[in-house]
């Protein structure tokens, strides 16, 4: 299995995004955050 590795300006980006996203919807900034995750997640089984 492959890792993907977070830089931290990335993981502050990701944070930053969810936030600006919370302005409008909690509940679709989570659903986002999730799904990159999942997307990761899948990247790293895919490269394997």
């Amino acid at each position: 299995m492959v890792d993907v590795i977070w830089s931290d300006s990335a993981k502050e980006d990701l944070k930053d995004i969810k936030q600006y996203i919370s302005k409008t919807s909690k509940e679709y900034a989570e659903l986002f955050v999730d799904r990159i995750f999942e997307v990761i997640e899948n990247l790293e089984i895919f490269l394997s």
